[in-house]
């Protein structure tokens, strides 16, 4: 089932957070900090949010997945045109529950929520070490 995060998911987002979080830092040392006070409290943003989002995949009670979405307005720019669209900031599926189709779910449900409000673009972004995440988001 997936829901919407509440702050009584604070934990168990940050613990899923920081298996994401890990492989960062991991793959881009140079770039990503360690899973810090700072970035926990982040999480924080997104409860009660005009355009900031948290859903989170429950199974049997156990979440297991979480996507923080962000809508993001740009202005138009020499170069482009203003846009208007959802960010995936984060995703993540914990370790145990990988390839399962959680995080496909997740992904149909952010773009549901992008129809929803009106946006018709869905962006994210994914570093080029992270192997696991290129497949999935290219077998999507």
């Amino acid at each position: 089932m997936i829901r919407i995060g509440t702050e009584k998911d604070f934990e168990v987002v940050n613990t899923l957070r920081k298996e994401v979080n890990d492989l960062h830092v991991l793959g881009e040392p140079k770039i990503f900090k360690g899973f810090t006070k700072p970035m926990q409290e982040y999480l924080k943003e997104y409860f009660n949010s005009a355009d900031k989002l948290l859903i989170v995949y429950e199974e049997n009670g156990t979440v297991c997945g979480y996507a923080m979405l962000e809508i993001v307005e740009k202005p138009e720019r020499p170069h482009a045109y203003a846009t208007k669209f959802l960010h995936v900031e984060e995703l993540g599926v914990a370790n145990g529950f990988r390839g399962k189709g959680i995080g496909k779910q997740l992904i149909k449900k952010t773009k549901e929520i992008a129809k929803e409000k009106g946006l018709s673009e869905v962006e994210l972004d994914v570093w080029a070490f992270n192997d696991s995440a290129l497949k999935f988001y290219h077998d999507l």
